[in-house]
């Protein structure tokens, strides 16, 4: 699967049939809950993209952090810090680089270009997007006490 044109649907077929620990669970719970992280992995995956995209056209470094950025508001994440947002970045750009045979001749984006202020506004956009283990349960059994049928496979 290419990291481009990817939808919940391929991201659930891959988790599902890359991790042994929720194919061998074949409980409903299990795998409404890898649903919902493939819709949250495809939401951080268009925040990729847009910071690519704001990269490319030069103006990813004319993006702030928010000055009123409370870490209170996000439990279970580490507390924000330059150093945190440093990390994150080199993580994301280490996944890139051990998967680089998927982007068929481009270039990994390389985020650790970006001015560190840049950096921490990406990764306080991610944190805004990224679940934790805990919130994905709990919307999970949220949207199937609700009625919701997951996985959705008609979603794209």
């Amino acid at each position: 699967m290419p990291y481009y044109n990817v939808t919940p649907n391929a991201l659930y077929q891959s988790c599902i049939s890359n991790a042994w620990e929720w194919a061998e669970k074949n409980d409903p719970l299990t795998h409404a809950c890898a649903w919902v992280e493939a819709e949250n992995i495809y939401e951080v995956w268009k925040l990729v993209q847009e910071w690519y995209e704001l990269m490319e056209s030069g103006e990813a470094a004319n993006r702030f952090p928010d000055p009123f950025w409370k870490d209170e508001d996000y439990p279970g994440k580490a507390t924000l810090t330059q150093d945190v947002a440093d990390t994150f970045i080199e993580e994301l750009d280490a996944d890139f680089m051990l998967e680089k045979n998927r982007f068929h001749g481009r270039l990994a984006p390389e985020f650790s270009r970006l001015p560190p202020h840049a950096r921490m506004a990406l990764v306080q956009e991610a944190y805004k997007i990224i679940k934790t283990s805990a919130a994905i349960e709990q919307e999970t059994k949220e949207r199937l006490a609700a009625g919701e049928k997951l996985p959705n496979p008609t979603s794209n």
